[in-house]
C-alpha cells in the first residue's frame, strides 16, 4: 500500500491535473467496478446455478452486469481519447518552448564555458574525450507523468551497456548535435524530436522505448 501511495504522489506531482484526475477518479474506480463486479456476478451465477433448476436464471446477473458495463466502456474510450489528445497538444507546446534550437555560435560558446564540449571534445571527470570516439545515443522515455530526454555516451571500444556519461537534453546540447548530426547514432529519432515534437510524442506514447521508436522510423521515415 505504501508503494502505491508513493506512485500516486509522484504522478500527482508530475502529471497534468486532468490526466491525474482521469486515472484516479475515473479509470481506477471503473476498473474496480468492472473487475469486482465480474467476481461478484460469477459467484452469484454459481450460487443461482446450484440453488435453482433454471438454466436461464444464473445468466440474469451476468446480462445485467454486462449491460451496465457497456456505457462505462464507451465513456472510457471517449474520455481516454480526449485526454490523450489534450496531453499530446500540451506537452508538444511545453517541449517546443523548453527545447528550442538557438544560434549555433551561442550554444557552442555556452557549452565551452561550462566545460562540457569544446573543440569537438567532451570533458568528463577531468578527462578530454574526442566526440568522434564516442557512441552517442539520443534517449527518450516517459513514466508516471515524468519525461526524460538525454544523450547517452559510450566509448566505442566498450560494450554498449557501459555508458560512461548521461547529459540531460537542453537547448545548447540540442543545437550543437543538430549541427553535428553525424555524431548521433539514432539520427532519425533525434531529428524528429527536434523538428516535430508532436509527431515524436505520438511515437513515445505508443512505444515508450527508444529502440522501438528507432525501428519504426527505419521502416517508416518521417
Amino acid at each position: 500500500m505504501g508503494k502505491f501511495k508513493n506512485i500516486a504522489k509522484f504522478e500527482k506531482e508530475h502529471m497534468p491535473s486532468y490526466q491525474y484526475h482521469f486515472l484516479y477518479k475515473r479509470l481506477l474506480p471503473g476498473m474496480i467496478y468492472v473487475i469486482g463486479g465480474a467476481l461478484v456476478v460469477a459467484v452469484l451465477a454459481i450460487i443461482l446455478a446450484l440453488t435453482t433448476e433454471s438454466e436461464l436464471v444464473p445468466f440474469i446477473p451476468v446480462i445485467l452486469w454486462g449491460i451496465s458495463v457497456i456505457p462505462l466502456l464507451v465513456l472510457f474510450v471517449i474520455h481516454s481519447k480526449k485526454n490523450s489528445n489534450r496531453l499530446l497538444f500540451d506537452k508538444s507546446k511545453e517541449f517546443e518552448q523548453k527545447y528550442k534550437v538557438i544560434e549555433y555560435r551561442i550554444a557552442e560558446e555556452k557549452l565551452a564555458s561550462e566545460s562540457v564540449i569544446k573543440e569537438n571534445s567532451l570533458y568528463f571527470e577531468d578527462k578530454e574525450i574526442r566526440l568522434e570516439d564516442c557512441f552517442i545515443y539520443f534517449f527518450a522515455k516517459t513514466m508516471s507523468g515524468a519525461y526524460a530526454f538525454s544523450f547517452v555516451f559510450f566509448k566505442k571500444d566498450t560494450p554498449e551497456d557501459d555508458a560512461f556519461l548521461v547529459l540531460d537534453l537542453e537547448s545548447n546540447l540540442m543545437t550543437y548535435f543538430l549541427e553535428n548530426i553525424e555524431l548521433i547514432y539514432n539520427q532519425s529519432a533525434f531529428l524528429l524530436f527536434a523538428r516535430d515534437k508532436k509527431e515524436f510524442l505520438k511515437l513515445l506514447f505508443k512505444y515508450n522505448d527508444p529502440k522501438k521508436i528507432d525501428q519504426f522510423l527505419e521502416r517508416n521515415p518521417i
